[in-house]
């Protein structure tokens, strides 16, 4: 998408509309070139192509050898350079380059305290009555999704109205009661 978008602005800054040809046909021709050009080089990185060039000089007299490189260029070298995720690195080689990379999932720290803010709310929503607690849940999102003031009445079969004061008092009960819940 990055380099199409480049083979735009370079074709609508050369386009003459005086020539009789259509700007997306014009443009077609630029876009495609710029994509061709970024999937043979095959780079994640875009690096001058001055210093790519003299980098690849340097990296062909030396015949790959990193050792022989300078600092410059073997930084260009492993940017520009696709490595796989099952290549091994590290001193003795157990590791791959994909054991590097950070987890997304949720670690026994997060586990631990998702469960500890669950319990702390459950105490703290204990004061309310069952239909209190019931709409502070579902309003605010924290039985799963939001629910509006009408959703919540129709569901508990009473008004807005009724709903919007049943909240107002839950809210001041717990606002009055906060300093003792904190122990």
């Amino acid at each position: 998408m990055q380099e199409g978008k480049t083979g735009l602005v370079h074709a609508i800054d050369l386009f003459d509309w005086r020539r009789d040809t259509k700007f997306s046909s014009y443009a077609t021709g630029w876009i495609r070139q710029r994509i061709g050009l970024a999937i043979n080089k095959g780079s994640l990185v875009k690096v001058p192509t001055d210093r790519y060039s003299a980098a690849n000089v340097q990296v062909r007299n030396v015949n790959g050898d990193e050792t022989k490189m300078t600092h410059d260029t073997l930084c260009i070298y492993r940017a520009s350079t696709p490595a796989s995720l099952d290549k091994k690195v590290g001193f003795d080689g157990n590791a791959s380059h994909g054991d590097l990379i950070a987890s997304t999932g949720t670690g026994p720290e997060e586990a631990f305290m998702r469960v500890a803010h669950k319990e702390k709310l459950i105490h703290f929503l204990s004061i309310l009555t069952e239909r209190q607690r019931h709409i502070v849940l579902h309003k605010f999102g924290l039985s799963g999704e939001t629910h509006s003031s009408r959703e919540i009445a129709e569901e508990l079969g009473i008004s807005q109205q009724a709903v919007s004061a049943s909240l107002k008092s839950a809210l001041k009960k717990l606002r009055d009661n906060r300093v003792l819940l904190d122990r």
